[in-house]
């Protein structure tokens, strides 16, 4: 629906002023005042990405886009949850004192004070959706290799880079807001807490099923398994499924392709 409304006012031929008219007899005299307004703007040429992103509404569309960047939060709950049943195993297959146990959570959160800012700063330069790619093929990667890691130390530091991906997973929530009309952001903005409530539950649960019959290696199998929903988001990134922002397309000076996303 998108693209055929933006197609329409692309013609400027009175299209904007037939939909702004439609709006206003189906709404009520509600929306009529923003509406004419659209269509003033359409008929000098101009569209603001966030009249198009109201126009287009919420569908099915921005459902694909809450799942699949929800899922990368739900991960991001796993992983987090994850740190509360590695501590014990590691000990005893270690042999390492509390002390040392501790530092493997301290090193997950600093690097999520490292990569909440820079990963940020890397969104901001190279898009939303190839921080994201880049994010969820890291976090698959470095969860995947912990759980194989033959030392302490190669654990820490493989944590440690994991962390730094995990504060990076905040720019989800941008990405889902920036396809979001303006009446849908503040609702979905607390909703998306949901994937994190679900990703605390599936850790638990996991937990439970795999320390009840994994023997001595149950926190390696633990650390892989918790690992592959964060493979299904990046697979999804990477395959294009969902697309670039507009409004990032559009504050870097790219118009052609935000229209195209529209």
């Amino acid at each position: 629906q998108s693209g055929r409304w933006m197609t329409r006012y692309q013609g400027l031929d009175g299209a904007a002023s037939d939909y702004a008219a439609a709006e206003a007899r189906q709404h009520g005299g509600e929306r009529r005042h923003s509406m004419s307004s659209i269509a003033s703007e359409a008929s000098c040429g101009e569209l603001e990405i966030e009249d198009c992103l109201n126009i287009a509404g919420f569908g099915r569309f921005q459902w694909r886009i809450i799942s699949v960047a929800g899922l990368l939060l739900t991960v991001d709950a796993m992983e987090m949850m994850l740190l509360s049943f590695l501590g014990p195993s590691m000990r005893c297959e270690f042999d390492i004192s509390p002390e040392s146990e501790a530092l493997l959570t301290t090193v997950v959160f600093l690097g999520m004070m490292i990569g909440s800012y820079s990963c940020g700063v890397l969104a901001d330069r190279f898009g939303r959706l190839a921080a994201l790619k880049v994010l969820a093929a890291s976090t698959f990667a470095l969860g995947a290799m912990s759980a194989f890691v033959p030392s302490f130390a190669g654990l820490v530091v493989l944590r440690g880079l994991t962390g730094v991906c995990l504060g990076g997973s905040s720019i989800g929530f941008a990405y889902v807001m920036e396809f979001l009309p303006t009446a849908s952001r503040g609702r979905w903005g607390i909703l998306l807490e949901l994937f994190w409530s679900l990703g605390t539950f599936l850790e638990a649960l996991l937990a439970w099923v795999v320390f009840s019959g994994s023997g001595k290696h149950a926190w390696r199998v633990l650390l892989f398994v918790s690992s592959l929903p964060v493979l299904i988001a990046a697979v999804c990134f990477l395959l294009n499924v969902v697309p670039r922002s507009p409004r990032y397309l559009s504050t870097s000076g790219r118009a052609q392709e935000a229209y195209e996303v529209l």
